[in-house]
């Protein structure tokens, strides 16, 4: 029996494409290893249950954008839809290191990892420079306190507003400080720093206290969010941190009793 020409091409396809699966598993559980090393010191506010969490929404944000855009590509019969394709790699790994270089953790030596280890971490595993760039890009402009100090400083750019990776990472890190694991990571937070958890509004103290971080971030992040299903989820999230606060005041001031 004659095979078909192209089944010894097919069957090479096949091979790479689960060759290419393999070692994007295997850098990726190396990469969870590296976080879990690094950030082991971390507080439980900023663990690696944090990071999977953040991981987890990126990827459902990316993967909403991508089936999106192929569904306007079918509608509209224009394959430019096609051009927010999304690095799923790149948003994946993002996420899985978007902490490394917290300011916050600045202090705590073991496991540290700088910029350029990082760098070479990803290029010795063949993450083509392209990515490995972009990577460390998103990762330097990712948190809140960058985005708030670029707006505010002119810096925020072009590439800032377009790019659609550093978009799906963004949301889902301010995702999770949001709804009831927001209020948990607060606490814990507030805990590990020794910060008041709860103090009446004209306590000198509110603005650096756990409940007054509510209305000084927390509470403003559902309009900072940029994709559809960031959107969607904080507005929910919110919605339950509202409430907590609610409850919060009623039984500080014993109007329960």
């Amino acid at each position: 029996m004659t095979l078909p020409k192209n089944s010894n091409r097919d069957r090479e396809l096949a091979i790479n494409s689960l060759r290419v699966r393999a070692m994007t598993r295997n850098l990726l559980a190396e990469a969870e290893q590296l976080v879990k090393q690094a950030m082991a010191e971390y507080d439980s506010s900023h663990d690696w249950y944090h990071v999977d969490r953040v991981r987890n929404q990126g990827l459902g944000s990316a993967i909403s954008i991508d089936c999106l855009a192929l569904r306007l590509a079918e509608l509209h019969l224009d394959t430019s839809f096609n051009d927010c394709s999304i690095d799923m790699l790149v948003v994946e790994l993002s996420a899985l290191f978007h902490d490394l270089f917290d300011r916050k953790y600045k202090a705590i030596d073991g496991g540290r990892v700088t910029e350029d280890d990082l760098q070479s971490w990803l290029i010795e595993r063949n993450v083509s420079q392209v990515q490995s760039n972009l990577i460390l890009r998103i990762i330097s402009n990712v948190s809140y306190s960058k985005e708030m100090e670029l707006k505010k400083s002119g810096g925020w750019t072009e590439w800032h507003a377009r790019c659609v990776e550093l978009h799906c990472v963004m949301d889902a890190d301010k995702l999770d400080a949001l709804g009831a694991f927001g209020i948990f990571r607060c606490a814990a937070f507030s805990g590990n720093r020794n910060i008041p958890l709860y103090v009446s509004e004209d306590d000198e103290l509110y603005r650096n206290s756990a409940v007054g971080h509510f209305d000084g971030k927390l509470f403003k992040l559902e309009n900072m969010m940029v994709t559809n299903a960031g959107q969607r989820v904080a507005a929910a999230r919110t919605a339950v941190m509202r409430s907590f606060i609610e409850q919060l005041h009623v039984e500080a001031q014993r109007l329960d009793l």
